[in-house]
């Protein structure tokens, strides 16, 4: 995701155009040093909602019978 953050590296870069992905990234406060951070968090919540629904599952299963 830091690929576009560098100026006239990218294939985005429009020379006297603002460089939107890294303002996005400047708004936002991302820190590319922070990307196992930001992996274990998207992996914490994709587990989480993934063992809700298992739970949930089961409980309305146990009920059917």
């Amino acid at each position: 995701f830091g690929d576009c953050a560098a100026n006239e590296n990218n294939q985005y870069y429009l020379p006297g155009q603002p460089n939107i992905c890294a303002n996005l990234l400047d708004v936002n406060q991302v820190n590319e040093d922070d990307k196992p951070l930001y992996w274990g968090i998207l992996w914490g919540l994709f587990l989480a909602f993934r063992l809700s629904a298992l739970a949930l599952l089961r409980k309305k299963a146990t009920k059917f019978y």
